[in-house]
């Protein structure tokens, strides 16, 4: 199958949201921002999608705009389990976080933040890229 019929013709290769974009031996996601809601945990979703039948072998990028002492969230799950759960003080998080994923085949992921309950609504985005390997 020629590469361009990969991609339907009404996608968007440039675009936002929770879902992941295959293009060639590619895959992408990127949420947007996204409002916390500071309801307590890493409850506001980032991304979320089922892979494709191929790995991908991916770098994600998490940043947000938090400058108050607000407790940060950070959660990332492959078929409901928890692979990476990361809490710390908003003060501390001066740089984005970078993670090394490697994603199976057919893995639902869903990727979460969220602040201490109570705290002002803050904004946070999420940037996923790698290679796929075998099929998509």
């Amino acid at each position: 199958m020629p590469e361009t019929d990969v991609i339907p013709t009404s996608a968007s290769v440039a675009s936002t949201g929770k879902g992941i974009r295959y293009i060639g031996d590619y895959a992408y996601a990127s949420s947007g921002t996204v409002l916390s809601t500071g309801s307590g945990g890493a409850d506001d979703i980032l991304l979320e999608f089922v892979s494709g039948t191929g790995l991908i072998v991916s770098t994600l990028d998490f940043q947000n705009d938090i400058t108050s002492s607000a407790d940060v969230y950070f959660e990332i799950k492959f078929n409901d389990e928890t692979i990476v759960l990361n809490k710390e003080a908003a003060s501390s998080i001066t740089e984005p976080r970078t993670f090394k994923l490697l994603i199976p085949p057919f893995t639902k992921v869903k990727i979460g933040w969220g602040t201490q309950s109570g705290a002002t609504n803050f904004n946070g985005t999420v940037f996923l890229f790698g290679q796929v390997h075998g099929e998509k």
